[in-house]
């Protein structure tokens, strides 16, 4: 009983120190926009220091869709899984099936689905306000950051077939497709959790 307590106490601060992680981990992620290349004398250079090792272990081509990398969603998206886990752990004294289940069901949703489909919905959004404009550089700057959503105009495209259809047509058709499917499997997810918590182990 009283090395159960203690695990449970180390789990709760193991977790503690995975929230304080993934906070250095998304600090370094919004500040290397900013400061791409910072020197030894910025404080940022520590901190990518301290968390490039571990984003680097999830680098892969199979995570960069268009010209957005998702290795640290993924990365950070462990980590939250770890986490959880433990706090669980750490609240009950007890891991189960039904709980892992469904800690795993809404990470993949929250640093998985949700995020691309946010991606893909402000990449559309920016592709249909491009098409109303005559602004040339600005259709350049859509195509790029459009290039997130391919897949979806692709499939549009390939679904009319032999009709031609306008970058304007495509990019509205696809807007409201995205947004079909992301409340479609918003709802799911939250009806497979329900599903997975009745689960008796």
């Amino acid at each position: 009983m009283i090395n159960n307590v203690i695990l449970m106490k180390l789990s709760l601060f193991l977790a503690r120190l995975l929230n304080a992680y993934s906070i250095l981990i998304w600090v370094r992620i919004i500040f290397s926009w900013i400061f791409p290349n910072p020197s030894r004398q910025n404080w940022i250079y520590w901190i990518g220091r301290t968390v490039d090792p571990y984003l680097s272990a999830f680098k892969s081509k199979k995570s960069v869709i268009g010209m957005l990398d998702f290795s640290p969603i993924i990365a950070i998206g462990v980590l939250s899984i770890v986490e959880s886990i433990l706090q669980y752990y750490g609240y009950y004294g007890t891991i189960t099936l039904s709980m892992f289940l469904y800690v795993f069901l809404y990470a993949f949703w929250n640093y998985g689905l949700s995020i691309y489909f946010w991606i893909l919905f402000f990449a559309l959004v920016f592709k249909t306000i491009a098409s109303f404009s005559r602004n040339p550089q600005m259709w350049g700057m859509a195509d790029g950051i459009g290039s997130a959503a391919r897949p979806v105009t692709d499939f549009v495209r390939s679904f009319a077939k032999r009709r031609i259809l306008s970058e304007r047509a495509v990019s509205l058709i696809s807007l409201a497709l995205v947004l079909v499917v992301w409340f479609m499997v918003k709802y799911l997810v939250a009806w497979l959790g329900t599903i997975v918590l009745r689960i008796p182990l």
